[in-house]
């Protein structure tokens, strides 16, 4: 229970929220702005090892979240040494020549962890993925505000971790 504690604190200590992100003109400028905000804020310590493990991993262009206009990214990087959870608010819809996706992201949520990752670690990078399917939490999301943010994942994962069961109970 105190590894899974541990590994909460640890994300949401790492939360960040990029107002006004640009989005860049293509599809690496948008990977590239976005690995240089995350190295700018600490989280990514290896600018071009996570640059380059982010395009191996996000050839498929990512996921649109349904009904939304967050598009969601994650790799794991020797780049990155610990866990994080950032969402860049583009001023204006993501333009592209190639149309991907129903509609235009506005917003880029992007989960970067190291390659090797414990358990516990694992388990609460798995359930921020899973919330991403509720509709409250897109909804937050797209606000895009950083403590309203880190208030709702705080709660989310709080019920996570009670729902744990207790080794030996």
């Amino acid at each position: 229970m105190s590894r899974h504690l541990a590994a909460t604190i640890a994300v949401l200590e790492r939360l960040r929220v990029f107002p006004d992100a640009r989005s860049g003109d293509d599809w690496d400028d948008l990977l590239s702005a976005a690995v240089d905000r995350c190295a700018g804020a600490g989280l990514a310590d290896a600018r071009e090892a996570t640059l380059a493990d982010l395009r191996e991993r996000s050839r498929d262009r990512g996921i649109l979240l349904p009904g939304s206009r967050i598009l969601f990214l994650h790799a794991r990087s020797a780049g990155v040494s610990a866990p994080s959870f950032s969402l860049h608010a583009f001023p204006a819809p993501y333009r592209t020549k190639e149309e991907r996706w129903e509609t235009r992201p506005t917003r880029l949520a992007l989960m970067l962890a190291p390659r090797t990752i414990d358990r516990e670690t694992q388990d609460i990078l798995n359930e921020i993925s899973v919330s991403l399917l509720d509709a409250r939490t897109v909804e937050i999301l797209q606000a895009a505000v950083e403590a309203d943010i880190r208030a709702h994942y705080s709660r989310y994962l709080d019920r996570y971790f009670r729902s744990i069961p207790l080794q030996g109970a």
